[in-house]
């Protein structure tokens, strides 16, 4: 068998696998209500949408903008999360994004406000929305004194890119200077306690010494200049 093919058949057989774990990622997180959402306490990145008081997954949003919410009966609703403004939505220079999941198609353009997360639906695409802001639940971290792990805690608002006025009105709570929600990029990985925490004992240590040092070299260097000075008053 050529090797060349062999190389696609591989290629194919990871795109399907990467697929299906996609799949039975988003099919397995629960939806769940805002109040739920806010007792998580998962260090690692969390990001839920909501609709009304109901909550669902959504791993990335960059690369599946839409909240699929799963009713008790396994029944499917989904709306779409992307949004821009209404001036880009008339003149159609909004962002458009067609994604695929398990043989069924997703697609950014809008027929009706009901496809919207934000419930506001114009010229195909949808839009922000003042009286019905996008929201999204998301793990904050807050750097904890002489620590390598920060704090995290949950913390429901507007999700990125909507208009906002304080960093409070934010899922993220970041309101950028351009007057829009962002996300910190900031991930928490298994090592930083590893490296900090050495460093700090190290630094504890090593500042007494310092100190310690420092003082006797000055009571030293105070005791032969007054030992210079008696000598020098003495032979004269």
């Amino acid at each position: 068998m050529n090797k060349n093919y062999k190389q696609i058949i591989i290629i194919y057989y990871c795109i399907i696998f990467y697929f299906q774990i996609v799949c039975a990622y988003y099919k397995k997180k629960p939806v769940l209500t805002k109040d739920e959402v806010l007792k998580l306490t998962d260090a690692k990145p969390i990001k839920y949408y909501c609709k009304n008081n109901l909550c669902t997954y959504v791993e990335d949003y960059e690369l599946f903008p839409f909240a699929i919410f799963l009713d008790e009966n396994n029944k499917e609703t989904s709306y779409i999360i992307e949004t821009c403004t209404y001036d880009n939505a008339i003149l159609g220079n909004c962002h458009n994004v067609t994604k695929k999941l398990e043989g069924k198609y997703y697609s950014t353009i809008c027929t009706e406000n009901s496809d919207c997360l934000s419930e506001r639906c114009v010229n195909g695409y949808c839009v922000f929305n003042d009286l019905n802001p996008v929201v999204c639940c998301v793990t904050v971290y807050t750097p904890k004194f002489l620590s390598g792990e920060p704090e995290s805690h949950m913390h429901c608002g507007k999700a990125l890119h909507e208009p906002c006025h304080s960093s409070s009105e934010c899922s993220s709570e970041l309101c950028g200077t351009d007057g829009f929600c962002f996300f910190d990029p900031f991930v928490p990985s298994d090592s930083d306690g590893a490296i900090t925490m050495p460093l700090l004992i190290i630094a504890i240590l090593f500042i007494p010494i310092a100190i310690f040092i420092i003082i006797c070299c000055c009571i030293i260097r105070c005791y032969r200049y007054k030992r210079i000075k008696t000598n020098t008053l003495y032979n004269s």
